[in-house]
């Protein structure tokens, strides 16, 4: 009987292992070229545009790679940019809040859960603050965020500790209009501080001299407070910017109050012109027709306006306007058609 080779043996033993022990080597790098591919895949779909492609590799790719914060990051701004209906935005805040727990310190990914939970179709204005809170702790001082959380505050029904988070945003950043005229309008409205009121409106103006919104707000402000003087805020604004379309607006809406319907068909005409897709433009220029007894160019100014607003709500409110014009003046038949159209779209 032939004796055992033991050195043979090991060298075989040792040989096997080196192999296998190369596979798994080979196999693990082959393993991460693919998945490296993945992201870089989702990548090119992503700036070809196809987000549906592009979701599905980064999704394929995390699935691997959880650990990635940059790719959980790129992956939910991805989605926040793209977003347009409530459940894709309900989506980019799951990406985005999953990417936040990988890192807590980027401010960008921060940023668009606060855009996105405080959007009006979804209105997670408890999320949003929560966000804000750690942005503000990181960047003190910061009024547009102020300005953000503020506005959570008050949406929330927390009018004292809003106006006070207002009135630390105008403090550090005193160009924020917004802040002043939200202000204002909580110290009269809600906190029974018109007196208050009034210097906010005052400061607003004077720490912006030059700005056309400043004198417009005042004044807007002015005159629902029944103040006169607010029309002379108005007028300052056109000077300011005559092109301003929102300027052109409230003074169209003074002159039509004071019966200069000329005036006020010009100053729509402004408006028109700089806006044309602005529903409550076209909206001015048939109550100013209307206002005039020009039925026949009222109707013109809603159709005109059908015709040229993107926006459904817009459109829904002129097709409304233009059915009771038409009832108003007994063409039941056409007031049909309109209410047709109008079932169409709702």
């Amino acid at each position: 009987m032939k004796r055992l080779n033991v050195k043979f043996l090991l060298i075989l033993i040792a040989l096997g292992v080196l192999i296998a022990g190369g596979g798994a080597v080979a196999y693990k790098v082959q393993r991460r070229r693919s998945v490296e591919a993945l992201l870089a895949r989702a990548k090119a779909a992503e700036r070809a545009g196809d987000v549906a492609k592009a979701d599905e590799l980064y999704a394929h790719y995390l699935g691997f790679r959880g650990d990635d914060p940059r790719a959980a990051a790129d992956y939910g701004l991805m989605l926040a940019k793209a977003a347009r209906s409530p459940e894709s935005r309900a989506k980019a805040l799951a990406a985005l809040a999953q990417a936040i727990r990988r890192d807590p310190s980027r401010a960008d990914t921060r940023r668009e859960v606060v855009r996105i939970a405080m959007d009006r179709a979804l209105q997670r204005y408890d999320l949003a603050l929560e966000h804000l809170e750690a942005l503000m702790a990181a960047a003190a001082d910061d009024g547009m965020l102020e300005e953000q959380a503020a506005r959570c505050l008050e949406a929330s029904r927390k009018d004292s500790e809003a106006a006070a988070m207002y009135a630390r945003a105008i403090a550090h950043a005193p160009g924020l209009v917004d802040a002043y005229v939200h202000l204002a309008l909580l110290l009269r409205s809600k906190l029974g501080k018109p007196a208050e009121a009034d210097q906010v409106n005052d400061q607003m103006v004077q720490r912006n001299p030059n700005s056309s919104r400043a004198y417009l707000e005042r004044g807007k402000l002015r005159l629902q407070a029944g103040d006169k003087d607010g029309a002379r805020d108005i007028d300052q604004a056109l000077k300011l910017a005559p092109d301003d379309a929102d300027a052109l607006a409230t003074a169209a809406d003074l002159a039509l109050e004071k019966g200069d319907v000329d005036r006020a068909r010009a100053m729509a005409s402004g408006c028109l012109k700089a806006k044309p897709d602005e529903p409550r433009f076209h909206d001015l220029a048939y109550r100013i027709e209307a206002r005039a007894g020009r039925l026949e160019a009222a109707e013109a100014a809603l159709r005109q306006g059908i015709v040229a607003v993107s926006e459904s709500e817009g459109r829904l409110r002129l097709l409304i306007n233009l059915a009771g014009l038409q009832i108003g003046r007994g063409d039941y038949a056409e007031a049909e058609r309109s209410i047709g159209q109008l079932a169409d779209r709702v």
